[in-house]
This record gives C-alpha cells, structure tokens and sequence, in this order.
C-alpha cells in the first residue's frame, strides 16, 4: 500500500530460535543482582532487535527514486500555500497541492508525529512532494511506452486491501465482546477516522502497478543479459568475494545473513558445525529461574567457589518436571533411536520443524553470539559427528543436542542459489534501470525540485 507513513514491524524475529539463542552479559551471584542483569540482557537483546529492524528496513524497505533537486541551504523559510515546491515542463506543484495530497492519502499522522513540529511536517512534506514528482514523470514515461493499466484488476485488489484492514478490526472488536453488527459499526468508523476509503486504497494500488509496470518495460532488455548462465557465474563470483570480506571484517554477519534474512548465502566461513537439538521448553517462571542461576553461576569468584555445587544442584532440580521424560528420551537414544524423529515426537523448538534446518541443522561456531553460552559450550564439547550430549539446562529450557557435522567452508554450490539469484538480481537491474529513466526523463522534462523550501533542521551527512 501507497503508505505515507512507514512503519517496519518486526515481528517475533527470533521465533524459530527462541531455544537456542541468548545474548552474552555478565552474570550477578545473588538473585537480586541476578534480576538486575537479566533487565539488562533484555534492554541490550531490545537495542539488537532496533539495529537489526533498521537493517531489514535498509533491505527490503519500499522502493524509492533518487531525484535530483535544486538545494539552497538555509534557516527555517515562511511559505504560503501557492509557493511553488516543484516544475515539471509547464506543470507546478504548489505547498497546498502536497499539503492536501499529504493529509488526503496518509491516515493516523497526528497520532504519530508531532505536526505542530515545523521540521517533522517538512520531512513528511519532503516525501509527498517526491511521490506527487515521482507519479508525474512516471505517468509520461508510460504514456510514452503505451502502457495501459488494467483498472479491474487495481479495483479489485484496492478491495481486498480494504478488507484485510476492515476484517482486522473486525475481528478485533467481536474478540472484545462486540456484537457482530457492533463491530462492523465500529471498524467502518475506525477506518473513516484513519482517512482509509477506497478511494485512496485505488489511487494507492494505481502507483504500484504504474511503477511496476515501467519498470518492468525497461529492465527486461538488461535482465535478459545480467541473468544469463555467464551473467549468473560472474554475480556469483561477485557475491562470494564479498561475503567473504563482509564475514572476516564482522563474524556475526554470517549468522545474521543465514537466520534473519530472507537472502541466500554465498559463503560459509571456517570453524562451523552442524547441530540439531531436541529441545523441551520452561514456562516463563522456570526460564527466569534458569536465568537467574546460571548469571549467578558465571559470576562466581574463587572465593564464591564453595557455592558451586549447590548452584548446581538448584539448576538440576529444574529437570525434574521433565523426568519422565527424559527418562525415555535418553533410553531411546542408547538404543539407537533415530534422532530426527525423537525431536518430532518429543521436540519444541520450531526452528528444527523448518525445512531446511530439519535437514541440514544450525550452523554455529565457537566465535557466535546468538546462542546460550551452554548450548554453545556443550556443542563445542562433543568430540564427533554423531554424538549427542545429555540433557543440558539453559535459560530457556531442556536441550539434548547432537552433533551432526562439520560444515565446509567456502562458496556454497552454484546451483544451490541459482533461482535465488535471478529474483535478487531481477530486483537490482529493475531499481537501477528505472532510476536511469527517471533521471532521463527529468532531464527531458526539465524537472526542479526546490527541496530548500521544506527545510527539516536535520543536516545531511
């Protein structure tokens, strides 16, 4: 959707590892302390999430053109509505068209930003005006190329976004106790307040298939060559020359490639092992537990030696909801049982139902710091493919972990990313072909943004 507001919701980003990973903190040996590291693991676990949401949104976020503009540095500038913000050819755009263009097709503004603040309006202000130029040029570029959207389709799918927003509420209101009719009442006003008509949904979903569709008309002479067999070898080569650099400059960059990005990866680094788990998981107060007794433990000094044993002893004491089952699971596996399908009977970590991790398991080296430093240790403690540890406590429950292999290093199979490529290379030359048209066609149209009227007082780097 054609959103004015852009908002990345990072949702459960480590679902699938939950079991497994934690971030490294010093410990405190009394509980109290515990308590207070543990506040503190979270905060810093919170600050990860934020870069990383800032990295996904670096990567997948909404595709933009760069444009070219007039700039005049300078302090805050008094404008009235029919200054003029930008000229295409003989067209003008006015501070009052983007103003009410701004307000029309954007919805919940005032509950986000402060519009009483100059420099936060400006920014907003900036990002219509590019859009207003953006749909103008691209408007000519497809009348120029004879493009003709097809509106049944536009309505159509205006209207399936209309109702995903309304059904949300919906739903929402009828799980508050709503009557059906209630509800529906309550989601069409909810929606009028947020400006969300169908009007603005077509208008939104018009510009998608408008910039889709010459984009689509220019990139395909040059995706035809960049996704040759030749082209493919060559980005491929590319690609792992700069894993390569990427994962020795910063270790973490592999794992963040290989669990949180949808991207495939070109290049596995040295001194990585395969691990499978079959993982029984603590409710919330036995994982806090956990926590606060294994801090408690890493904070140990010499002196504090003499408490080890019963530290330990409170830590095995945490097995014994699971005896049982245990019990069986560590039968099964000295009778030989297969592994695999122990985690599916027994197992409840997601992250081992997933395709490629039930296959393959996680790769993870002694230099990683998304995992629990005991599903780590105890990971590195095994001496050979095959074998399995006992049951060991984290913060988070329960793992019988085996080792399944050493992991090779070096470029992956070309083949292995093959299709993964040409829609990442697909997704390239179409941003860079259409940005080269963008600017030609500005050119052609002599195009002229004054983005010093819309000063935001923040300096550009």
């Amino acid at each position: 959707m054609r959103n004015r507001v852009i908002s990345i919701l990072l949702a459960a980003v480590m679902v699938c590892f939950v079991a497994v990973i934690s971030p490294n903190a010093p410990a405190a040996a009394d509980p109290e302390s515990a308590l207070h590291d543990l506040e503190a693991r979270l905060n810093e676990m919170s600050g990860r999430i934020d870069a990383l949401t800032e990295r996904v949104a670096a990567l997948e976020g909404i595709e933009t053109i760069d444009i070219q503009v007039d700039e005049v540095p300078g302090a805050w500038i008094d404008i009235d509505g029919d200054t003029v913000l930008a000229e295409l050819g003989d067209t003008v755009i006015t501070y009052q068209q983007v103003y009410d263009s701004l307000i029309d097709t954007s919805f919940g503004l005032d509950d986000i930003f402060d519009l009483n603040d100059q420099g936060v309006l400006n920014s907003l202000l900036l990002q219509e005006l590019h859009m207003i130029v953006e749909r103008m040029v691209l408007e000519k570029m497809a009348a120029d190329m004879g493009i003709e959207l097809n509106e049944e389709e536009i309505a159509e799918v205006a209207d399936e976004q209309y109702m995903e927003f309304f059904e949300y509420y919906f739903e929402d209101f009828v799980d508050s106790g709503m009557s059906e009719e209630e509800a529906k009442a309550q989601a069409d006003d909810l929606l009028r307040q947020f400006g969300m008509n169908l009007d603005a949904l077509l208008d939104s979903v018009a510009f998608e298939f408008l910039q889709e569709a010459v984009r689509d008309e220019i990139a395909e002479p040059l995706l035809e060559q960049r996704t040759s067999e030749e082209g493919l070898r060559e980005a491929f080569e590319l690609y792992v020359e700069e894993s390569k650099i990427r994962y020795a400059a910063e270790a973490e960059e592999f794992e963040f490639d290989m669990y949180f990005f949808d991207a495939p990866v070109y290049y596995i680094p040295e001194g990585y092992r395969a691990i499978k788990h079959l993982f029984l998981a603590f409710d919330d107060e036995m994982a806090m537990r956990a926590e606060e007794i294994l801090d408690a433990l890493d904070a140990l000094t010499e002196e504090d030696e003499g408490l080890r044993p019963g530290l330990n002893a409170m830590l095995n004491d945490l097995k014994e909801p699971f005896a049982d089952q245990i019990a069986t699971i560590e039968k099964a596996i000295q009778d030989g049982a297969d592994f695999d399908a122990l985690i599916a009977q027994y197992g409840e970590d997601p992250g081992m139902e997933e395709p490629d991790f039930a296959q393959t398991g996680y790769y993870i080296s002694e230099a990683s710091e998304f995992w629990f430093k005991e599903f780590q240790e105890t990971a590195f403690a095994l001496n050979a493919p095959g074998d399995i540890s006992g049951p060991v406590v984290s913060g988070a429950g329960i793992h019988f972990i085996k080792y399944v292999a050493d992991v090779s290093s070096g470029p992956v199979p070309f083949e292995s990313v093959k299709d993964a490529m040409v829609f990442e290379i697909g997704q390239d030359v179409a941003e860079e072909a259409l940005q080269a048209a963008f600017d030609e066609w500005g050119e052609k149209l002599n195009l002229r943004i004054f983005d010093h009227l819309l000063p935001t007082g923040i300096e550009e780097e």
